[in-house]
């Protein structure tokens, strides 16, 4: 499994994931491998974000779907289901950018609240994430801060992270790595992920020494088919073809939109599998539900209706690679 993922999982979800693709468990085992409540929750809290990045399908989405801000009353609807619940992480975005919402401060101190045991995350560009916004998340009891820096240099990253200024990215970081080793983001951890393309590889560990924070490498996915990594050289379809290792997402994680709606997953950018509305209904219906049931139990089988996101989705045959 790749560093950055390591970073995240948790014993309990290893342990789930060892099992689940082990070879040995089979769709008739559905029952025995969920858990009565997700481990990890994603929450968009906006759904609107400041650029237009070439390896996302927002630029196409946000012209497509309803969009919004999630309401103070939903949010706490959020957390009054989670309460008492097993949930170890709880990020605070899903196909957005976190820092455009200002109420972000607040949510993490109301997560911390309720939710005392979790971890509160967030993955942003950072064009926003200036030593100031990162000194007030980690007051708010903010932990974790990766910043998504495709590019270590000016051209490439204007190639890819369209709409956002490097310049002020890397001011941001370096601001932000000097503040982190004064001690004035307390406990907070602050990260850079680049995805694999050009030469980022040679240039992380000279990124790294710029900024004061560690650089982390991850792959370039096609996001369940919305994106065309072919670009990119890429063959997202042979990838997707042998994609057929249960992915942890509808075993471990819940994702809810901005309106209450709980969707499939991260790379569902069309909302094209949504199991209810939190105003409706509870998380733990919607996650224990026979919708959800039959995911896992295709995930299983290494079986993916041709509608369903998964059968184009070529993360599971990356994230271990």
């Amino acid at each position: 499994m790749r560093p950055l993922d390591l970073l995240t999982q948790g014993a309990r979800e290893s342990e789930l994931l060892a099992r689940i693709r082990s070879g040995a468990t089979t769709p008739d085992d559905v029952d025995s491998v969920t858990w009565p409540f997700f481990a990890k929750l994603q929450v968009q809290t906006t759904s609107w974000c400041n650029a237009a990045c070439t390896t996302c399908p927002y630029p196409e989405t946000s012209q497509e779907l309803p969009m919004g801000w999630m309401s103070e009353a939903t949010f706490e609807r959020i957390l009054e289901q989670c309460a008492g619940r097993s949930v170890e992480r709880v990020s605070l975005f899903l196909m957005n950018e976190p820092l455009v919402d200002k109420r972000l401060e607040a949510f993490t101190g109301r997560v911390r609240a309720v939710l005392p045991r979790a971890e509160v995350t967030i993955i942003t560009n950072g064009m926003l994430l200036d030593r100031r916004r990162a000194e007030s998340l980690a007051a708010a009891g903010m932990h974790e801060v990766t910043v998504s820096v495709n590019g270590f240099e000016e051209a490439a990253y204007a190639a890819t992270m369209k709409g956002l200024r490097f310049d002020r990215v890397v001011r941001n970081l370096v601001a932000v790595g000097a503040a982190r080793r004064a001690g004035a983001l307390g406990g907070m951890d602050v990260r850079v992920s680049a995805l694999e393309l050009g030469d980022t590889l040679r240039r992380a560990p000279e990124f790294a020494e710029r900024v004061g924070l560690p650089v982390f490498l991850k792959p370039v996915t096609n996001r369940a088919g919305s994106v065309d990594v072919a670009r990119f050289g890429v063959d997202a379809g042979a990838r997707a073809r042998s994609a057929r290792t249960p992915c942890q997402r509808p075993f471990v994680k819940a994702y809810v939109l901005h309106d209450g709606q709980m969707l499939l997953c991260n790379c569902d950018w069309r909302r094209t599998t949504v199991f209810g509305n939190v105003h409706d209904t509870t998380l733990e219906a919607m996650w224990r539900g026979e919708a959800l049931r039959q995911i896992r139990r295709n995930h299983l089988a290494g079986e993916f209706p041709s509608e369903s996101p998964c059968a184009r989705c070529d993360y599971p045959a990356v994230v271990d690679d």
